[in-house]
């Protein structure tokens, strides 16, 4: 095992039970995600389909997840969103790191601004 991987692997579930002592602000949760991967719509191969359940901590503008997939691989993600930035109402910004573990720890980062007309 990496050191990043150790540190992950003791690092969230402190933050999550930190998180749980130290407030009652935040809430915990579970969520259940299904991902069906294809590249044309005629010929959809549900052999690639990941289902993963996630426990996780939501907290003001932050939260927490750590779960399975159904092959096997581990999954953690931390995340941020910001609502009406700057004043402006409707505009929201958010930004999440997902690491996912079979054998090696793959990461990735997903960010996005989105405006709400109404």
């Amino acid at each position: 095992m990496t050191t990043q991987g150790l540190v992950k692997m003791i690092a969230i579930p402190i933050l999550i039970t930190t998180a749980t002592v130290a407030t009652a602000d935040g809430y915990p949760y579970a969520k259940w995600e299904n991902k069906i991967k294809f590249g044309e719509f005629d010929n959809i191969d549900f052999s690639d389909t990941a289902n993963n359940v996630r426990l996780g901590w939501s907290q003001d503008n932050w939260y927490a997840e750590i779960g399975k997939q159904n092959d096997g691989e581990e999954v953690t993600e931390l995340g941020v969103k910001f609502r009406d930035i700057g004043g402006i109402s409707g505009l929201t910004f958010k930004t999440k790191i997902e690491s996912e573990r079979d054998i090696n720890w793959n990461h990735a980062v997903e960010s996005y601004i989105q405006y709400d007309f109404w």
